[in-house]
């Protein structure tokens, strides 16, 4: 498990835990961008998120910088 090797990712806040999966989720898309299997993995968590928490797809590929 990752977090055995990284231990003072439990000790961030919640707030940091979120931005800090927020970066790694934009890393994903940014190392990932030409695999076609990464956008309806992305769309599946902004439905896990919640509406009032998810943004447009188009902001998102933005954010991670993923063409159209």
């Amino acid at each position: 498990m990752i977090l055995e090797r990284l231990p003072e990712v439990r000790n961030l806040s919640p707030e940091e835990k979120e931005i800090l999966a927020d970066e790694l989720w934009a890393d994903l898309g940014h190392s990932n961008h030409s695999d076609p299997d990464i956008k309806p993995l992305l769309e599946r968590l902004l439905q896990q998120r919640g509406e009032d928490e998810s943004i447009p797809w188009e902001t998102l590929r933005k954010q991670i910088g993923v063409a159209p």
